[in-house]
């Protein structure tokens, strides 16, 4: 009798460890199961990034964005000065055209993101109010140093003229891409935009979207130009906002100046933004 109850009390005992392992191993499983379930798939985020803003805000210029370019001739009929430039503490850039002491000349201004923002590629995008002035015209650009390689080829570098307010006096403006210097091998195309709407005393945006394939340019967010003139260059550029005048552009009213360009923001995205 007492080796029946032995075995007995062994045999139990053996069950009960038996279920006690079971359980774990139940457990452990449900854990992980539960585990799985918690993870959460990564994904990367493609939305547009802005990578570049100015609103103007305040009465001086942010001089980590831009700089200002100073006592040089432009066109034969210009000069750029830093006090043209200002901001009007309303939430603007403001370039100031006015006659100068030289004959036939006007001082205007210029600034620009060389050595601040530099980069290939995204989308570009201006609010501006323009001048309406024979002779005159407001630009937002892109340039860089490589523009005046000579390899016969836009790629390693390419003005970019998002917007030409030339001969704005008959309701026309212009984009415009220019490489291989400004030499013997200049080359350059343009598209003309008739009746741009440009001129009524508001603001309108323009815009370039630069990818490496192709330069796409909007004005009031609609598609006004599409190019791969010259092969989509493939170097860093900078921006510019500038106001200048030449002699070929007509002749300068000087009784109608001064005059103003405003520029109510600056934005550039890595990618267009719907």
């Amino acid at each position: 009798m007492k080796r029946l109850a032995i075995m007995l009390i062994i045999a139990l005992s053996a069950t009960a460890c038996a279920g006690t392992g079971n359980g774990e191993i139940e457990s452990t499983e449900t854990e992980d199961t539960a585990m799985k379930k918690e993870e959460t798939t990564v994904t990367e985020d493609t939305s547009p990034k802005l990578l570049f803003e100015d609103n103007f805000d305040g009465t001086t210029l942010d001089a980590t964005k831009w700089e200002t370019v100073d006592g040089w001739e432009r066109q034969g009929a210009s000069y750029w000065y830093s006090d043209a430039v200002s901001l009007d503490g309303d939430g603007h850039l403001v370039i100031t055209v006015t006659p100068s002491e030289a004959i036939n000349y006007v001082d205007a201004g210029c600034v620009r993101t060389r050595g601040k923002f530099e980069r290939a590629f995204g989308y570009y995008e201006a609010s501006i109010k323009f001048i309406d002035l024979q002779g005159v015209w407001c630009a937002f650009w892109l340039m860089g140093d490589t523009v005046g390689n000579v390899d016969g080829s836009g790629r390693d570098g390419t003005e970019i003229d998002i917007i030409e307010s030339i001969h704005n006096e008959n309701g026309v403006c212009n984009h415009a891409l220019h490489w291989d210097g400004y030499g013997e091998a200049h080359t350059t195309t343009s598209k003309t935009i008739e009746d741009c709407g440009l001129y009524d005393g508001k603001f309108h945006t323009v815009a370039l979207e630069w990818t490496e394939d192709e330069y796409i340019f909007y004005i009031d967010g609609s598609e006004t130009w599409r190019t791969t003139d010259g092969g989509v260059c493939q170097a860093p550029l900078y921006m510019k906002l500038s106001v200048e005048s030449a002699p070929w552009a007509g002749e300068v009213d000087h009784s109608q100046l001064p005059a103003e360009m405003l520029v109510d923001y600056v934005r550039v995205w890595d990618k267009k933004p719907e």
